[in-house]
Parts: C-alpha cells; sequence; structure tokens
C-alpha cells in the first residue's frame, strides 16, 4: 500500500475543530500510519498499521488509534507502547485524554501494563495516570518494584510522587523474606514500608503475626509491634515489640516477653 502522510491532515482537522478565532491556537497532535480512514464528517480518524503519534512531548505507537477529535479522545489497541515524562509504557491497549491545546493529559491503560518510572517498575492490569502530575493509579495484580531488591504489591495502588498507598493483600517482599497487611505505605525516598492490619511475615525459618509492622530498606530491619508472635522451630515468643535484622538473622525483642521453649522428642 502507498504511503500517507496524515500527520498534516490531522494538524488542518485539528485548527478546524480549535475555540474561537481569539484564542490561543491549539497544539497539532502528529499521526502517521499505513492507512488512515476519516469519517463522522471529519470529526473520527482510524488509524491502522505502525500508528504513530505525538502532541510534542509524548510519542506513541500501536497498531490501530481511532481519534474522536472534537471529544479529545485517542482509543489505542495492539501492542500500545507510550513514552512520556512519566516514563515508558506498555500495554495492550489504551486511551489517551487530551487537553484543549490538544496536549496528552492522561493515560488510561488495560491488559499486560508494565510502567517503568527511572529505577521503578510498575505491573498491573490497569493503570491511570497523568501527564507531568506524578499521580497514577493501579489495580489488578500490581507489583511496584524497586532497585535492588524491594517489591510491593497488592490489588489497588495509588501513587502520589514518591509515596504508594497499596491495599489488598498488601505485600512487601525482600531477597530475605517479606511481610503482608491489609494495607501499605511505601515510601521511595526513604526505602520504608509501613504495613498495617493482620500483619503476618516469614524470613527464613521464622514467622511472625503482629498488628503493625515497619520494613526498612536501607537498614535491612523490620519491626514488629502489638500483639507480635514470633514462631521459630522449637520455641515461640510472645512481645510487644520485636526488631527482626533479617540479613544477619538476628532478632531483638523489647517490652513484656514470653517464651516457651518446646522439647524435641527423642525418638524411641
Amino acid at each position: 500500500m502507498r504511503p500517507i502522510l496524515p500527520g498534516l491532515m490531522l494538524a488542518l482537522i485539528g485548527a478546524a475543530a480549535a475555540a474561537p478565532a481569539s484564542a490561543a491556537p491549539p497544539q497539532a497532535i502528529e499521526l502517521r500510519a499505513s492507512e488512515v480512514t476519516v469519517r463522522g464528517g471529519g470529526d473520527v480518524i482510524e488509524a491502522r498499521g505502525n500508528v504513530r503519534i505525538t502532541d510534542g512531548r509524548s510519542a506513541v505507537r500501536a497498531g490501530r488509534a481511532v481519534y474522536a477529535i472534537r471529544a479529545r479522545r485517542i482509543e489505542l489497541s495492539g501492542g500500545v507502547a507510550i513514552d512520556s515524562t512519566e516514563g515508558d509504557l506498555r500495554a495492550e491497549r489504551a486511551l489517551l485524554l487530551l487537553s484543549a491545546d490538544r496536549r496528552i493529559t492522561s493515560v488510561e491503560a488495560a491488559g499486560g501494563v508494565r510502567l517503568q518510572m527511572r529505577d521503578r517498575v510498575l505491573e498491573a492490569g490497569r493503570v491511570s495516570y497523568t501527564i507531568g502530575a506524578l499521580v497514577a493509579s493501579a489495580s489488578g495484580d500490581v507489583r511496584l518494584s524497586f532497585p535492588p531488591d524491594i517489591a510491593a504489591s497488592g490489588q489497588q495502588l495509588t501513587l502520589r510522587g514518591s509515596v504508594a498507598r497499596i491495599t489488598g493483600e498488601a505485600k512487601v517482599e525482600t531477597r530475605d523474606g517479606f511481610i503482608q497487611g491489609d494495607t501499605m505505605e511505601f515510601s521511595e525516598t526513604e526505602r520504608v514500608a509501613y504495613v498495617r492490619g493482620h500483619v503476618r511475615s516469614a524470613f527464613a525459618d521464622t514467622r511472625i503475626t503482629a498488628d503493625a509492622a515497619t520494613l526498612y530498606g536501607q537498614e535491612r530491619k523490620a519491626v514488629f509491634r502489638d500483639n507480635v508472635t514470633v514462631t521459630r522451630p522449637g520455641r515461640t515468643m510472645h512481645a510487644s515489640l520485636v526488631t527482626v535484622f533479617y540479613t544477619e538473622k538476628r532478632i531483638v525483642a523489647e517490652g513484656e516477653t514470653n517464651i516457651r521453649i518446646d522439647e524435641e522428642r527423642r525418638a524411641p
């Protein structure tokens, strides 16, 4: 099929759909593809095959795009890739929302979503974010990974700047073990995770339950508070505060502490 140049065509249609002449001219959306169809009196443009879209700051690739000009919406499908100030996104499909001056303002992606943001990676079934606002939400088997060895996961996530809030079987993991609870807040800058509600944890052969826990990733330690029970082979400990230095395999209990030691049964 002979290649066509729809980028110029979209710029002209965008100008025709703009606000009154006294308003600032809209930003031109440039689109290129192997095949383009215009319908709806010029209000809808469908592009297929090696689709390329840019608004001057974000670059988009997909197998198919449907651009509703007056509604300022672009639906994407087929190997979607979006590179923006938020990072590099890959997904099966996505919806782009545009501002009045034809800038991409937000992205709603679904289907095997992977968003690489600087040194962190967000994976989920669905991800939505606002361009330039450092705000994102995700749902469906969410996983947020930080180098070198910390990952946070759950079912729902809200990300604002460097702080992520996760609910639904919220879990933070390292190479040495994990802490899981009802909710979690994770600070990327401090590498600290605050886990609350029905906390349970495992580090090597140590199992811990508590009401709350805090993992300090940089210090390689986890602190458990309130109704803490520590179970290890042959012994059970109850305390109000327990600190686990998980790389050193060392445990420190504070406050009133009770330990029960079960003697091993000797073989007859």
